[in-house]
């Protein structure tokens, strides 16, 4: 709620709001196939997502490239020939 005070000290205060805070999104399965290597996810149309990868597990995880979902099965292809990552991760862009 708001309570709103006048500088005549008057107030106002407004209905409660209940609000329940969750985690914006849920785990989901991510497939990979190669070569190349692709990444494919069930998406929600419209979010970002932000494609993760590593040469080993004790590296830190870098942004490969970032996806905007336009249909229900996001999907991404390594274009990095040279040296692609061998480990990935798939994370929702807040």
């Amino acid at each position: 709620y708001a309570v709103v005070t006048t500088t005549s000290g008057e107030q106002y205060r407004t209905a409660t709001q209940w609000v329940r805070l969750t985690d914006a999104a849920p785990p989901f399965m991510v497939s990979i196939a190669a070569p190349p290597v692709t990444l494919t996810w069930p998406a929600v149309i419209g979010r970002s997502y932000d494609i993760l990868g590593a040469a080993s597990l004790t590296d830190a995880f870098q942004i490969q490239a970032t996806v905007v979902a336009s249909n229900t099965l996001g999907s991404w292809t390594e274009t990095n020939a040279v040296t692609p990552p061998r480990f990935y991760r798939l994370q929702v862009t807040p």
